[in-house]
């Protein structure tokens, strides 16, 4: 059994990633900023904290030194990176990490690593426009994605950037330390009835409270895999656990591609809602999306005609993601369940709903 280190492991699907491998029976470290560990992981891994962004006035040098000083008593075989997604953050935990003498690193990038967004793909040409990983061209780390509102723009250049930087500074440190084996996943957005941002939540509870689902107006027109965490935890599970060699970088997606409305009558029907009593509307993206953080922005919200290709998960990870139709209806009814025992708050921007029906009554 291997000694893991999981940087950012205590919610969503590193809490999920770092409670199966414990279960397995790895000895599991979490390394996390200030969150304590979920109740589901206390008393089976063990717990590092330490604030792993740059202090004031601090150094990447000085950095490094503070980090590897907290872990220096530590010994990992594997270290599963789900943080870097700033530039030299790669860099700085390589480097503090390096005295553990760890033979494995693994990165959870993203697909937002492509600069092929907004593309307008005809229905009848879908499948020959899958991206493969080799077109994520990461020659020149820094793009901004042209996406149909300034506040996504914004953040998804910061964003996307970021993870570019980070694969680059992997592959670097790779060719120099050829003995470590590294391996890049890329998830599409990921889905879950415990994702803390509750992006899901965000079109269930507007379907069930009965109104007109408000959707943006796009150009191209939104078409995308999403991706079930439960899929993600296994995807990274092989690639932790598996000997073999595993060389580049693999997205990890859904295998069915969802526009915005499919996408919302699926949720649907999880909620037993039929499609007669659903009134799905267009308005301005930007209309939408006042004050609402961009990296909380539910699924389908981006106008991008972006479909990753997974044939690469499927021959080196034997990836068999889990078909849509089956876990995004269930994850609709137990949100629904949640805000039945009072135990979500509103979603995003579900202060001006009553504005919202008003407007599109």
């Amino acid at each position: 059994m291997a000694r893991i280190a999981v940087l950012g492991g205590t919610k969503f699907f590193g809490a999920k990633l770092a409670e199966q491998l414990a279960d397995d029976g790895h000895e599991v470290t979490v390394i996390s900023r200030t969150q304590n560990l979920p109740s589901a992981l206390q008393n089976k891994v063990a717990q590092v904290k330490i604030n792993t962004e740059t202090q004031n006035g601090e150094s990447t040098p000085q950095r490094i030194t503070r980090i590897a000083s907290v872990i220096s008593e530590q010994s990992f075989d594997v270290i599963v990176d789900n943080i870097s997604w700033l530039e030299n953050d790669v860099d700085t935990h390589t480097a503090a990490l390096k005295r553990t003498q760890f033979k494995k690193y693994i990165l959870c990038s993203t697909v937002a690593v492509y600069n092929q967004w907004n593309r307008d793909i005809p229905q009848s040409e879908i499948h020959a426009h899958t991206l493969k990983e080799e077109q994520a061209d990461l020659s020149q780390p820094d793009f901004s994605p042209k996406i149909s509102n300034d506040a996504l723009t914004d953040f998804y250049s910061m964003y996307c950037n970021g993870k570019r930087h980070a694969e680059l500074e992997l592959n670097a440190f790779a060719k120099n330390n050829l003995n470590i084996k590294t391996v890049i996943l890329r998830p599409a957005i990921i889905e879950g009835v415990s994702d803390p941002y509750n992006r899901t939540w965000y079109w269930v509870q507007r379907l069930l409270d009965g109104g007109p689902i408000i959707i943006p107006k796009t150009h191209p027109k939104t078409l995308y895999k999403n991706v079930f965490v439960d899929d993600v935890v296994t995807a990274f599970h092989t690639a932790i656990t598996q000997d073999h060699e595993i060389s580049g970088a693999i997205n990890v997606a859904g295998e069915d591609i969802l526009s915005v409305k499919e996408y919302i009558l699926l949720l649907a029907s999880g909620l037993g809602i039929q499609t007669k009593d659903i009134k799905i509307c267009e308005a301005e993206l930007a209309d939408i999306t006042n004050k609402i953080p961009a990296f909380e922005f539910p699924a389908f919200f981006a106008g991008t005609g972006f479909i990753a290709d997974i044939e690469k998960a499927k021959a080196n990870l034997g990836f068999q993601p889990t078909p849509t139709t089956k876990w995004l209806p269930d994850i609709a009814m137990k949100l629904s369940l949640l805000a039945k025992n009072g135990l979500l708050a509103d979603s995003l921007g579900y202060e001006k709903r009553q504005s919202e029906l008003e407007y599109y009554s």
